[in-house]
């Protein structure tokens, strides 16, 4: 294996474990205000549990959230190349709009409003 290879493959690892962190980091954030949310008023006396979340979870989450951008980002790419008229075969708005056609709310969330 060459060393620009091996440089890469370190450089994708490095970005992996950066995003892996920073969805770690923001799912806690998240999952801690639904628990301080959930939990006023909890008690054992009313029949409402006590919510809280486990690093296990945090993983499991973290992983099923990068499968689906992986899977998102295949599904992207192979709409890019499929588009025989493009010139260069990069992701554009077109394919996001594709990939959303099934979901009107995500596309009023993401896609820029048509003027």
């Amino acid at each position: 294996m060459s060393s620009s290879g091996s440089s890469n493959n370190d450089s994708d690892a490095q970005i992996l474990a950066q995003l892996k962190g920073k969805l770690w980091y923001h799912l806690e954030m998240i999952l801690q205000d639904i628990e301080s949310r959930e939990n006023v008023g909890a008690s054992t006396t009313t029949g409402h549990m006590h919510v809280t979340h486990s690093n296990k979870y945090i993983n499991a989450l973290v992983e099923v959230i990068l499968t689906k951008l992986q899977e998102i980002t295949t599904d992207l790419e192979q709409f890019a190349k499929h588009d025989t008229g493009r010139s260069i075969k990069q992701i554009n708005i077109d394919d996001l709009s594709l990939y959303l056609r099934n979901s009107s709310q995500l596309q009023n969330e993401i896609l820029p409003k048509k003027k």
